[in-house]
């Protein structure tokens, strides 16, 4: 038996192994410690000090590893367990976990931020002006729980408190006190509260003329889907002074679905705020244009290690023969997780395998 497939589970303390054999029965099993009617593998694997705990059922196994304990020194570990040289499958593509953002809203009125990491969560209630709007909204008659709904607004990048004091300030700029006051009337007046918001196009002039910048972010946020046609317009969006305001428009940018975004999309790669670039490298990566592998490129020196390893997954799905020498540079990265993304794309293109591009474009290329 050997593994061939590694790949990273929500949890940074779980590692899913896929073996090239199946169990003989179809029941999951979850070994803690070491037992002779175990098979041998299972023993050994839980000999290792640094695992906690072993999930096994049908053709792989799910191992726990102590929290403090590093998958880099680990993993070498858990391959002298089986018989046969193990490989990694060159699918295997570990990520940095990413922040996952909700934020709690009763009758349309936001009042609680939830931030999931890997298995790890945090929540911060809105200032008391939220939370206020949100206990005059209620009747005698509401089921609260019932009328609580949490709405995603996506992934962030950062720590934890720089990303919970910019959701803040977008809910800020999309709530002043005069909306929350008409979303608190709109709850009283009425059993049946649907969000409808109300797009409009405006003129650059007209943004531009907007001094405070929640102004600007609200009549970004209120902006219908864009077109090509309002290119420029998204273009001036992404040279604003706020961040929030240019995530936004790179958000846009994506949205074309055109190579006339990449221009715009390359810029933001050169952005001071990480966010900016890491949004921006996400939307390179589905629009799997190469003629963004220039700019991947120099992102395997950017230093933030989120961005390097979404440049080293765009020169996995996209790179060539002129990509090894960057790699070459980042074959021994600091960061473990980009470390092994750039080992694949090194072994994929000095092996002579062919670039297949990102999942989004295979889905995309599948019914051509």
């Amino acid at each position: 038996m050997k593994i061939i497939n590694i790949s990273p589970t929500p949890s940074p303390n779980t590692m899913k192994f896929t073996l090239s054999e199946s169990k003989v029965d179809n029941k999951s099993v979850t070994f803690k410690e070491i037992k002779d009617d175990q098979p041998d593998f299972i023993n050994a694997l839980l000999g290792i000090d640094e695992v906690s705990s072993i999930f096994y059922a049908l053709n792989f196994i799910s191992i726990d590893k102590q929290p403090k304990s590093d998958w880099e020194k680990l993993i070498p570990k858990i391959k002298a367990c089986f018989e046969n040289d193990v490989t990694e499958s060159k699918s295997m593509k570990q990520k940095p976990l990413d922040h996952h953002v909700e934020v709690l809203f009763f009758k349309n009125i936001p009042y609680q931020i939830k931030v999931t990491y890997g298995d790890e969560e945090t929540r911060k209630q809105l200032d008391v002006r939220f939370i206020d709007a949100m206990m005059q909204a209620q009747k005698d008659t509401d089921n609260v729980i019932y009328l609580r709904k949490w709405h995603d607004f996506g992934v962030r990048y950062g720590s934890v408190d720089d990303i919970i004091a910019t959701i803040k300030e977008e809910l800020d700029a999309l709530y002043p006190n005069d909306i929350l006051h008409a979303k608190v009337q709109e709850a009283l007046s009425s059993d049946n509260i649907i969000e409808q918001k109300q797009l409009k196009r405006v003129s650059i002039d007209t943004f531009n003329n907007e001094q405070d910048w929640k102004t600007r972010y609200r009549i970004l946020d209120h902006y219908p889907k864009p077109t090509i046609e309002d290119l420029p317009f998204i273009i001036n969006a992404l040279n604003d002074e706020k961040p929030q305001i240019r995530r936004l428009a790179v958000v846009f940018l994506g949205m074309l679905e055109d190579k006339v975004a990449l221009e715009g999309l390359h810029q933001a790669m050169q952005d001071s705020n990480i966010q900016i670039r890491r949004t921006a490298g996400d939307t390179l990566s589905d629009l799997g244009f190469k003629e963004s592998l220039e700019v991947m490129h120099n992102a395997l020196d950017d230093k933030s290690a989120i961005v390097r390893w979404r440049a080293a997954m765009f020169i996995y799905d996209e790179g060539n023969e002129t990509s090894l020498p960057y790699l070459e540079k980042h074959l021994n990265d600091e960061a473990f997780d980009v470390k092994l993304q750039v080992q694949q794309a090194y072994e994929r293109i000095k092996n002579g395998e062919a670039a297949v591009g990102s999942v989004w474009k295979q889905i995309a290329n599948r019914n051509q």
